[in-house]
């Protein structure tokens, strides 16, 4: 990721999960009807997983308080049952931290925030895969598939996990001719292939997840942006803005619909575009993001 206003953020691809040091649990109070949501089920067990690691980009703490406060808001209400985070998070951290909560969740959301390259993401002590995640997650479940496996990520060419092909890493001019330095850190271990990116998540269908959503800040060809301390990255900050503006105007918002304003407004502050797939089908898409009517 680079920082905008001073430093361009987000990692050159990352992978998908994120945690840091584990939080508190918090129970969100559950209301109206039982509708498919941005979690499978209120009945279920809901648990949000968010982790960050910094590595330089003073926005990845921000994204991880920030969602964090939002995901126990019981005014908005997204239906987790237990939130954890860790904004400096190694690959210990990650592994253990998710799979111990997702070991008996009906939905995961899972959350990176930090630099990565094409199919990795870069923890604080070493890059990783989303391969490496997910086969903790299954370890941990004895191979019993998640109801929903929710993915977002906001790190620098975080599409190629959602459109493939072999991603290009340009150099970029912000405007006004300002250069945004690209915070991107080059790592061994990059896919090459479109094959072995497309397939990076779908390959886990059936063993990781019956159903899952996949939300990346940018584009396969694109760094992403990090706003720096006070509003942390563009796509996060995005995000937040709305499931905010959603949750105050009406819950009939759609999976879609949320994804539609995040992409339009970290287009017009961060200059990248976010990217989306849904598994199996693009039927989630179009359930309802909150849990109730």
């Amino acid at each position: 990721m680079f920082l905008l206003d001073g430093v361009r953020r987000r990692f050159c691809f990352v992978s998908l999960f994120v945690v840091g040091s584990v939080a508190a649990c918090g129970s969100s109070n559950k209301i109206g009807t039982s509708l498919k949501g941005l979690a499978h089920s209120k009945e279920g067990r809901n648990v949000a997983v968010l982790m960050g690691s910094p590595n330089g980009l003073p926005g990845v703490p921000t994204d991880i308080l920030e969602l964090d406060l939002l995901f126990r808001n019981t005014g908005v209400d997204l239906g987790f049952d237990e939130v954890v985070k860790d904004n400096e998070a190694t690959t210990a951290d990650i592994f253990s931290s998710t799979a111990e909560a997702a070991s008996d969740a009906d939905t995961l959301f899972w959350y990176f925030s930090g630099h990565g390259n094409t199919g990795i993401m870069l923890a604080e002590d070493r890059s990783f895969t989303f391969s490496e995640v997910a086969n903790a997650v299954i370890a941990a479940r004895k191979s019993r598939p998640l109801e929903r496996l929710v993915v977002m990520i906001d790190s620098c060419y975080s599409g190629s996990f959602v459109d493939g092909r072999t991603p290009i890493i340009p150099s970029k001019e912000g405007g006004g001719g300002d250069v945004i330095r690209s915070k991107c850190i080059p790592m061994a271990g990059a896919f090459t292939s479109s094959e072995d990116a497309m397939a990076e998540i779908g390959k886990f269908q059936g063993t990781l997840f019956k159903q899952a959503f996949v939300l990346a800040s940018s584009t396969k060809n694109e760094t992403s942006a990090d706003l720096g301390r006070s509003r942390g990255g563009a796509f996060t900050w995005s995000l937040r803005g709305a499931i905010n503006t959603a949750s105050v105007a009406g819950r009939d918002s759609t999976i879609l619909q949320i994804a539609e304003r995040t992409r339009a407004d970290t287009e017009e502050v961060g200059g990248h575009t976010p990217v989306w797939s849904a598994f199996p089908s693009a039927q989630i898409l179009g359930e309802k993001f909150f849990l109730y009517e």
